[in-house]
């Protein structure tokens, strides 16, 4: 394989154009607030159009809550003109305490470009997919102090008004162990429908609303509360879930890798909630450096490429016997979410330089694989 080829080729781009946010939810895994860094105009103008260079083709803005932020629009507007599809938005909803008010966002947001529209993507192996949009509304016990279920309802009610029907609306449930107090109101006053998938989907009168079920993650502001309360898994239940899982780490091998930009600038390459944890995988920022010069120098870090195609079970069994001498019970600790077991790994400077080395070992083969796993990118002779 030509050495000039980049096998860290980010297919999705998750975007948090602001870290503030009108709530200060006690569960909040980035700790947003009412102050807070955001993205400007000229950097988002050109993060985009780096983007689109770059082959990106997916768009997901989160915050924060981005619509603290009139950069929102900017960015959907920007991404759309280099070829780029919003497909997902996340909020608490906020700006609808009045229907008015709602709708005034979301028609701005629709002037912007964003869309229900399907566009077609590549993926791995050489075959593509047609994805759509999913506008995000996270409800639970906590965003409830700030936001009320009226207040969704009025979004709702604007999105349908905006978008011509209840597609690719979503509504997010964040729960600990017990479930949740509001959670179970909702469910006693809206019939929900269950698929033969196991996915759920509120009965409203405008239609269907997918409803997604969040275990909390115990990261963030969420630290202050017991972690007996959260539902927790054994490390080694986690290790053996993860082995039947997608084979990248970094993102889903499904859109080829992603790179997060928070609303300070920093690029990280997945969307950890642990990131500030994490500074190993901090790869630059965009209001110092162009996002080009940024992916290349990823492409030059042999521990990124080969968490490109390992996940988290496999990059523990790398240095899992090193794990178990320096954490006594390790495998029998309960975790929130596999992040918890990269963060442990890439933290520890004993384990990290270990991991380091065999990465370096393997990349030779880690390209080999990339170029199975893409041959839209490395074709054959």
């Amino acid at each position: 394989m030509p050495e000039d080829v980049k096998f860290y080729r980010p297919a999705t781009m998750m975007l948090d154009v602001t870290e503030r946010c009108p709530n200060e939810c006690g569960h909040c895994g980035y700790e947003c607030g009412p102050y807070g860094k955001s993205l400007g105009k000229p950097v988002i103008t050109e993060l985009m159009k780096d983007a689109g260079e770059e082959g990106i083709q997916l768009l997901a803005i989160s915050g924060g809550d981005p619509f603290c932020s009139r950069n929102v629009y900017h960015a959907v507007r920007e991404a759309k003109s280099n070829g780029i599809k919003t497909y997902s938005i996340m909020t608490s909803g906020f700006f609808g305490k009045t229907k008015s008010s709602a709708r005034r966002v979301l028609k701005r947001l629709k002037e912007a470009g964003y869309s229900t529209e399907k566009v077609e993507v590549r993926k791995a192996f050489g075959k593509t997919n047609k994805v759509g949009a999913h506008f995000q509304l996270s409800i639970d016990d906590f965003h409830k102090e700030f936001v009320s279920y009226e207040s969704v309802f009025n979004v709702i009610d604007a999105y349908c008004d905006t978008f011509g029907s209840t597609e690719g609306l979503a509504i997010d449930f964040s729960y600990l162990k017990n479930k949740s107090e509001g959670m179970g109101k909702m469910l006693t006053k809206i019939p929900v429908r269950e698929n033969e998938r196991g996915r759920y989907f509120f009965q409203f009168s405008r239609g269907e609303i997918e409803l997604i079920f969040s275990p909390m993650v115990y990261a963030g502001r969420a630290r202050k509360i017991d972690k007996s309360e959260f539902k927790t898994w054994p490390v080694r239940k986690v290790l053996k879930d993860c082995r039947k899982k997608m084979p990248s780490c970094i993102g889903s091998i499904s859109d080829h890798n992603i790179i997060t930009i928070r609303g300070d600038g920093s690029a990280y390459p997945c969307c950890s909630l642990f990131y500030k944890e994490i500074p190993r995988l901090k790869l630059g920022n965009v209001n110092e450096e162009s996002l080009h010069e940024i992916i290349e120098r990823a492409n030059g870090d042999p521990l990124l490429n080969f968490m490109m195609v390992k996940n988290t079970a496999l990059i523990f069994n790398k240095v899992g016997k090193t794990m178990l001498e320096r954490y006594e019970g390790y495998l029998d600790r309960g975790i929130t979410h596999d992040c918890e077991i990269c963060k442990d790994v890439l933290t520890d400077e004993t384990v990290l330089a270990e991991l380091e080395g065999k990465a370096v070992k393997r990349l030779p083969k880690v390209k080999k694989w990339q170029k199975e796993i893409y041959p839209d990118i490395y074709p054959t002779a």
